[in-house]
C-alpha cells in the first residue's frame, strides 16, 4: 500500500514537473535532509556524505519519518554550534513550503519578499513531503524563462521549445507555433469586416467616418493590451492577490475613464479645428471613451478569469483583448454616429 502511494506521488510530481511555468520544472532533487534527533556532528557528517552534488547548502531542511518538512537549520548555525548539541535546540520550525505546481514568478516573489536563499518543494501542502529544492541562484534563470514564455504567449506563439535557440528551431516548428493564432486573427478580422459592412449605409452618407476606423481599432487594441500586460505582471510577481482583484478592476476602470476622456478631448479639438463639426467631434469623443473603458476593463478581467480557470493568462489575454476590443470599438463608434448624426 505504501509503495503504491509513493509510486502515485512520484508519478504525480513527474507529471507536474513537465509544466514549464511551474517550479516542478526547475527544482533540484539533489538536497540534504536531516532528522530532528540528530546532533550537530551527525548533521555535518551527513552533509559531507551526501551533500557533494547538492546546490542547496545554505539551508538544510529537517523531515520526520514520513519525509514531511518540519523545520530548517542553516549551515552557518550548524558550524557555530557545539558538535554535541541536538538539532532540536537550534532548528527553526517556521518553514515556508511550495508545491511543484506553484508558478515560477510566484516563487521568485516569495524568495525576494522573505529574503530566502532557498525554498523546499513538497508534494502537497497537506502531507508536506519534501521532493525538491529551489534556490536563489536559479531565480535569474526562472525570470528569463518566464519572460520568454510570456513574451511568446503574448505574441500568440504557442508550442515552441523555449530552451531551443531560434536558429536551431526548424522552419516547420516556427510555422506550427505561430499559425494557430494567425488563423484565428484572420477569422476575427473577417468578423470585424462584416460588422463594418453592416454600417455601409452610414459611411456612404458621411464618408469621413471611415477615416477614423483605424484610429478606433488601434486605440482599442493598445488600451486593452496595456491593461492586460500590467495585470499579468502584477499577478505574476505577487503584487495582486485574489482578494485584490476587485480593487484592480476598479482602478483600471478609473484609469480608463480618465484616459478615454482625455483622448476624446484631443480628437474633439482636432475635429473642431479641421472639420468644424461639433457633432462629429462628440461622436468620436464618446466612441473613444466607450472603447477605452471597455478595452481596459476587458484587459483586466481576462487575465483574472484565465488564472481562475488555470489557463496561462499571457497566452489568451493580449490576442483576445485586441480582437474583442476592436470589434466593440467599431460597434460603439458607429452606434454613436447613427444616434447623434442620424445616419
Amino acid at each position: 500500500m505504501k509503495k503504491s502511494a509513493e509510486k502515485q506521488t512520484n508519478s504525480k510530481s513527474t507529471k507536474l514537473s513537465r509544466q514549464s511555468n511551474s517550479v516542478g520544472a526547475v527544482m533540484t532533487k539533489d538536497f540534504v535532509d536531516l532528522k530532528l534527533d540528530m546532533t550537530v556532528q551527525q548533521a555535518l557528517d551527513r552533509i559531507r556524505d551526501i551533500g557533494k552534488n547538492s546546490i542547496a547548502l545554505t539551508n538544510c531542511y529537517i523531515t520526520d519519518e514520513a519525509g514531511a518538512v518540519i523545520g530548517k537549520v542553516s549551515i552557518r548555525r550548524l558550524i557555530l554550534s557545539d558538535t554535541g548539541e541536538s538539532l532540536k535546540k537550534i532548528y527553526n520550525p517556521n518553514v515556508t513550503v511550495i508545491e511543484p505546481t506553484t508558478d515560477n514568478m510566484t516563487v521568485a516573489a516569495i524568495m525576494r519578499r522573505e529574503l530566502l536563499p532557498s525554498l523546499p518543494v513538497v508534494d502537497s501542502a497537506k502531507s508536506r513531503k519534501l521532493i525538491g529544492i529551489v534556490t536563489i541562484e536559479q531565480i535569474p534563470d526562472i525570470i528569463e524563462r518566464e519572460a520568454t514564455r510570456e513574451l511568446s504567449a503574448g505574441a500568440g506563439i504557442v508550442g515552441t521549445k523555449k530552451d531551443r535557440p531560434y536558429l536551431a528551431t526548424s522552419i516547420w516548428q516556427h510555422v506550427k507555433s505561430r499559425l494557430p493564432w494567425l488563423i484565428f486573427l484572420v477569422f476575427a478580422a473577417l468578423l470585424a469586416g462584416m460588422l463594418v459592412a453592416r454600417y455601409e449605409e452610414s459611411f456612404l452618407k458621411m464618408p469621413i467616418l471611415v477615416t477614423f476606423i483605424p484610429m478606433i481599432m488601434g486605440i482599442a487594441g493598445a488600451g486593452g493590451s496595456q491593461a492586460a500586460t500590467v495585470i499579468i505582471r502584477s499577478m505574476a510577481i505577487g503584487e495582486i492577490t485574489q482578494r485584490q482583484y476587485f480593487r484592480a478592476i476598479s482602478k483600471e476602470f478609473m484609469v480608463s475613464i480618465v484616459s478615454g476622456a482625455l483622448l476624446g478631448l484631443v480628437i474633439f479639438t482636432y475635429i473642431m479645428v479641421v472639420e468644424q463639426n461639433i457633432v462629429l467631434g462628440f461622436v468620436l469623443w464618446l466612441g473613444l471613451l466607450a472603447t477605452v473603458i471597455f478595452a481596459k476593463v476587458l484587459g483586466t478581467l481576462l487575465p483574472i478569469i484565465a488564472k481562475a480557470v488555470r489557463i496561462d493568462p499571457a497566452l489568451i489575454s493580449s490576442p483576445l483583448v485586441t480582437i474583442i476590443a476592436d470589434i466593440f470599438g467599431i460597434f460603439a463608434y458607429f452606434s454613436f454616429a447613427r444616434l447623434l448624426l442620424g445616419i
